[in-house]
Order: C-alpha cells, then sequence, then structure tokens
C-alpha cells in the first residue's frame, strides 16, 4: 500500500479510506519520522528500532478529516494529520487498512508484528474471549450455533416419549413373558399355548408402543424455521440466513430447496445456497465427535441443478432433518429505508427515519455506537425520530437484560440450555457488545456471521425488527409429484430484519 503507484492501482485504490460514498486518494507519500502510535496500536512489548524508521515512507491520504471510518492510530497533533490505521465499514463487515507495508524487513523482524496483526484484525471477532470449556459441560453444543441447532429442532405436537412410561412398558412385558407366560404354558403342561401367549404378547405391546409414540410424537410432518434477513441501505445488498427443520412421522426421500421470499421485494444477482445443518464440534453426531455417528453415512444425497437444492435427502420414520441456507442479492426496488440521521456531541441521534418496506416490523429497535433506541411497531411509510420517547438506552445492558437488585446492576444470566430462537438470534446478532464469551459462555460459532457490534463502532445505525420469512422454503417427498411441502401442519419460525445505514450525513 505503500507503493508509489498505489493511486494508479485502480484495484487497491478502492479500497481506500475516503470520504463516504466516494474512493480514497493518496496525496503524496512522506517519510515516518516516529512509529510510537503503530507500537501502541499494536501493544508491542519492544520498541522498533529507531534504524528500521530509515527510508520508511507511509502514504497520506486526501480528505483524512472526512473519513468515512474511524481512525485508530495516526502520528501528529490530530487524526486527520497523519492516519495510520483506519478502520471502515463495507458492505455487512468491516476493513482495516494500515498505511505501513508489513512485508518489510523492519516488521519481518519485530516481535510486536504478531500482534499488530492481531490488533487489525480484532474488529472481525471484537469481544471475543475465550469460553473455556464451560459450555461444553453443561450442553450437547459447544457454540451459540449449536444451541441453535438444538432449539430449531423443536416441532409443535412432537415431544419425547415420558420415561417413566417407557420404563413401565418394559417391565410389564417383561413380568409378561415371565412369570405369567412360563405359568400360563407350564401349568397343566400346555406347552402348546406358547405358540399362541408369545405372539399375542408382542403383538400387545407392539400395539401399545405404537400408541405410546402416535401419542406423543403424533403422524404428521412438522416443521420449524428460523432466518435473519440484512438489508445494507449504502450498497443496497440484501442477505439472507435461514434454518430449517423438517420432522418425518415415517420413512422418507425429501427433496429441499430455498430462495428469497416474496416478503424481500425485488432483487437481482440472486446467489443462494443450502446444506445439511449438522451438529458441531464433538457433540453426538458432529464432524469432530470420537466416534462417527452411523447416520451420518446411511444415506447419499446430492445437489440438484444448482446450490440452492437438496435432492433425495432420506429422513427415518419419527426423526428430523435440519438445513441451513444463505443467500445474497442485490435490492433492485425502491429505498428500504429513507434516513436522515445525525450524530449529536453527545453521541446520541436526531433525524428521522422511515421504513420503506411493504410490512410492518414489530418490536423494533434503532442500535448505534452502544445505544439502543425502542421504537416499537414500524408500519410501512411510518417515521420514527430517535429524539422521541424516554431517550436510549445501554446496548449492552438491554441484550443481557440487566435490571437493579438492590445497590447493584445485575445482567440476567445467560442460559445455555435455552432453546428460545429469538433470544438466541438477538444475541448473537450482537454478541460481542452483549460480552461475547464472556457473557453467553459460549463462542458464537458460525452465528458469528451474524454478529454487527463491529459496524455499530463505525457509525453505522442498525435498524431490528421481527418481521416475516425473509427466505422462503420447499420440501416434498422424492417420490410425490405434487410440488410444495410435504405437510400441512402448523410449524414453528422466528426471525429477525436488519437494516444498516450510516448515521451521520
Amino acid at each position: 500500500m505503500c507503493s508509489s503507484n498505489l493511486a494508479a492501482d485502480a484495484s487497491v485504490a478502492r479500497w481506500l479510506p475516503g470520504p463516504p460514498g466516494t474512493p480514497g486518494s493518496v496525496e503524496r507519500l512522506v517519510p515516518l519520522r516516529r512509529a510510537t502510535a503503530i507500537e501502541t496500536f499494536g501493544r508491542a512489548d519492544r520498541p522498533l528500532e529507531k534504524a528500521a524508521l530509515a527510508g520508511l515512507e507511509v502514504p497520506l491520504l486526501a480528505a483524512a478529516a472526512k473519513i468515512d471510518g474511524v481512525i485508530e492510530a495516526f502520528e501528529g497533533a490530530k487524526p486527520a494529520d497523519l492516519p495510520l490505521v483506519v478502520r471502515s465499514a463495507r458492505g455487512f463487515g468491516t476493513v482495516a487498512w494500515i498505511g505501513l507495508d508489513l512485508d518489510r524487513g523492519a516488521f519481518r523482524n519485530w516481535q510486536g508484528t504478531d500482534r499488530l496483526l492481531a490488533e487489525l484484525l480484532v474488529g472481525r471477532a471484537a469481544g471475543k474471549q475465550q469460553a473455556g470449556r464451560a459450555g461444553e459441560t453443561r450442553t450437547d453444543a459447544l457454540d451459540l450455533a449449536g444451541q441453535l441447532r438444538l432449539a430449531i429442532d423443536r416441532f409443535p405436537g412432537v415431544s419425547a416419549i415420558p420415561f417413566e412410561l417407557i420404563a413401565a412398558i418394559g417391565l410389564l412385558y417383561v413380568a409378561c413373558l415371565y412369570p405369567l407366560d412360563w405359568w400360563l404354558v407350564g401349568r397343566g403342561g400346555r406347552p402348546w399355548l406358547s405358540w399362541l401367549s408369545l405372539p399375542l404378547c408382542v403383538a400387545a405391546f407392539s400395539g401399545l408402543a405404537w400408541a405410546a409414540a402416535d401419542r406423543w410424537k403424533g403422524d404428521e410432518w412438522r416443521s420449524s424455521q428460523a432466518f435473519v434477513t440484512d438489508i445494507d441501505t449504502t450498497t443496497r445488498l440484501v442477505r439472507g440466513f435461514s434454518w430449517a427443520g423438517i420432522w418425518s412421522p415415517g420413512n422418507a426421500e425429501i427433496d429441499v430447496s430455498a430462495a428469497p421470499a416474496g416478503m424481500v421485494g425485488a432483487v437481482s444477482g440472486q446467489d443462494t445456497a443450502i446444506s445439511w445443518y449438522g451438529a458441531s464440534g464433538r457433540a453426538l453426531g458432529g464432524p469432530d465427535a470420537p466416534a462417527a455417528h452411523p447416520s451420518l453415512a446411511a444415506a447419499n444425497y446430492r445437489y440438484g441443478a444448482g446450490l440452492d437444492a437438496l435432492e433425495g435427502v432420506a429422513i427415518a420414520a419419527a426423526s428430523s432433518r435440519l438445513f441451513e441456507a444463505e443467500w445474497t442479492a442485490d435490492w433492485a426496488g425502491a429505498a428500504p429505508v429513507a434516513a436522515a440521521l445525525e450524530r449529536e456531541a453527545q453521541g446520541t441521534l436526531r433525524g428521522s427515519i422511515e421504513s420503506g418496506l411493504p410490512f410492518a416490523l414489530e418490536d423494533c429497535v434503532l442500535v448505534h455506537a452502544g445505544w439502543l433506541y425502542d421504537v416499537g411497531r414500524l408500519a410501512p411509510g411510518a417515521t420514527f425520530d430517535p429524539a422521541s420517547g424516554r431517550g436510549p438506552r445501554s446496548l449492552a445492558g438491554a441484550l443481557t437484560r440487566r435490571s437493579a437488585v438492590k445497590d447493584r446492576d445485575v445482567p440476567l444470566r445467560w442460559d445455555v440450555a435455552g432453546q428460545d430462537v429469538d433470544r438466541i438470534l438477538e444475541v448473537a446478532g450482537f454478541h460481542a457488545a452483549a460480552g461475547g464469551a464472556s457473557y453467553t459462555s459460549l463462542e458464537s460459532g458460525r452465528l458469528g456471521r451474524l454478529d454487527l457490534s463491529p459496524l455499530v463502532a463505525l457509525d453505522r445505525a442498525v435498524l431490528v425488527g421481527r418481521g416475516p420469512a425473509g427466505t422462503q422454503w420447499h420440501a416434498r417427498r422424492a417420490d410425490d409429484d405434487v410440488p410444495g411441502p410435504p405437510h400441512q401442519a402448523p410449524g414453528r419460525q422466528g426471525g429477525l430484519w436488519r437494516k444498516i445505514g450510516r448515521a451521520h450525513v
């Protein structure tokens, strides 16, 4: 990034920090006199050798005072004098720019380079802390993704048969075989009765087991879904995450596909991929389990014409299959949100935000810079003013459900065995802001892609609300020519819509 032809290289120049909506540019290269800022940013144990600074030049960014991002390290009296590290938001992620060539010999031999790189990458995993093995010993899930999997794998009308009933049936069956059957056959020397009594006993208890399974498991197909749909109002990029579970009352093969729902509106450049949603880590049935699960290799299935469909997925009687889907597209319709927000000197927001979605969002909140504004219901075309209402609340306090107990502010302890889908997605969406693994005692796992905490710290406002499904799942039996789901039974679904936009205009 420090070469003289930097500005001429379009593929690199478009990543340079610049004013909002404008690619950055370099005025000139200037010598770096001191490395104090880089040493402090990288938390280095040893300073960079002074001789290493000889001939070291860094780019001087044009319009540095108007950069759309956060200057995290600089030389001079103020950040705009000579930015050295800038973190900015791009789409649903962040980009860390450093005005130094870390491949030079000075940094190649410096012991602080590793820490410097770690600090540059911390924006992607802000607040991440090691939870140790505490979560593993208390649940079957190793992370939040596994906890969500257990929550999705629950279906209305389907529950486990009580252990007491299973034990009672087993003991009664043993009692009927011996001594009851022995007494009937042995008394009076009638061994031929065993040809009748044993089949009758087996048939009776098989029917009893069938009736118990029908009582607690049911005989209908069931479904369970969760989703998160994100819209970046700056780039008009839309992405969707969705998880679905299908419970089958009998042996079958099913075809499954997913696509953006009609509620998403007009999109173009759609790209969808679905896969099996397996258990994570070393849990039973997981890919890293000490012993392989026999069902993982029981039957093969295949992708359809594209990555958005799976065909021939085998599903056993009274069992479930879980799937996950991810898609991206470009928003081609009218603006999903019209916002005119400004940041006041105190860090709070003022202005207005108007929803352009064709449906209402329930339980809406607006998140920005560690604050949360309660919006409530936001109907199509409705406007919300952050200055109205009771004012913002702490984002961390809202996520952890903090409440006053006597003279202390105590957060609600995270339930590692909880199966509330909405609650899991809420915390996963701002996992780092909630305290990360230090609060949940679980890493985010694959749900780390949902975490928008780094964007909130970069002057981005996130509108979060509950709405209709953003991803449409289609399933049918492989031996059924009628398209559509293989069931009409009620399902369970939950999820979020999130719109990300600049907070300062």
